[in-house]
């Protein structure tokens, strides 16, 4: 009885940790200001180009390899498009006079750092 718990107990932490520790796909989320407009895997197989309407134009957003930009955008100062490629979780380009936000979320790799016996 006792082998048959321990048996048991093994394969349902084994699962957990898969569950758990397993990796998620990171998504970019395009907003025009609360409103949520396209959402996106990351890592997509084909490149995307999405044309967000904000409130003094539009924005092009790329999606490719990994990396999330803005192109091209209408607004005067240009700054969400020299900040350039976006990958890591949490990163954010923000169209202020567009009032456009893109956003990379998602749940974070959980890496074990050991494992003993």
């Amino acid at each position: 009885m006792l082998l048959f718990t321990a048996l048991f107990s093994i394969i349902v932490v084994w699962q957990w940790v898969h569950l758990v520790v397993g990796e998620s796909t990171p998504m970019v989320r395009i907003f025009h200001a609360k409103t949520l407009l396209a959402s996106y895997p990351l890592t997509a197989e084909k490149s995307v180009h999405y044309d967000a309407q904000g409130d003094v134009g539009g924005a092009e957003i790329v999606i490719e390899g990994g990396h999330v930009r803005i192109i091209h955008s209408t607004c005067a100062s240009k700054a969400c498009v020299l900040s350039g490629e976006h990958h890591q979780l949490g990163d954010m380009i923000v169209c202020v006079p567009n009032r456009i936000l893109v956003l990379i979320d998602g749940q974070k790799d959980l890496r074990l750092d050991a494992v003993t016996e």
